[in-house]
């Protein structure tokens, strides 16, 4: 259980999941598909609205899918890890995602509001 780890250590596991979050978003908006795919289990599954995926190679295809000329910027915040043993931990956190459909791939991207929260 979390009760018998120093709080050094659970705070060290929260890190690793606050990372793993930034890292979900780094990927998605930067088009590095197979790091994204990656970072899920081999049988890890991905629901998202009106979808549920299954696997890394199912992530892989859908991201690599995506229009090249759509750019997204992920927002997270409102982290929060509970640490159930060093093994296991359960987290919820808050996204906004902007998204503009056409990006020339230069200079600011007009981002006006959000696409999903």
């Amino acid at each position: 259980m979390a009760n018998e780890l120093q709080p050094a250590q659970v705070a060290q596991i929260q890190t690793a999941c606050a990372m793993l979050i930034a890292r979900y978003c780094h990927c998605a908006d930067l088009r590095e598909h197979t790091a994204f795919s990656e970072l899920f289990a081999p049988d890890g599954e991905w629901i998202r609205p009106g979808m549920h995926m299954r696997g890394r190679e199912e992530i892989f295809r859908f991201m690599d899918a995506r229009p090249k000329q759509a750019m997204t910027r992920h927002v997270c915040g409102s982290i929060h890890v509970e640490v159930i043993d060093e093994d296991h931990a359960r987290g919820l956190s808050y996204t906004t995602v902007y998204r503009e459909a056409n990006y020339s791939g230069s200079g600011t991207a007009r981002l006006v509001q959000p696409e999903m929260v």
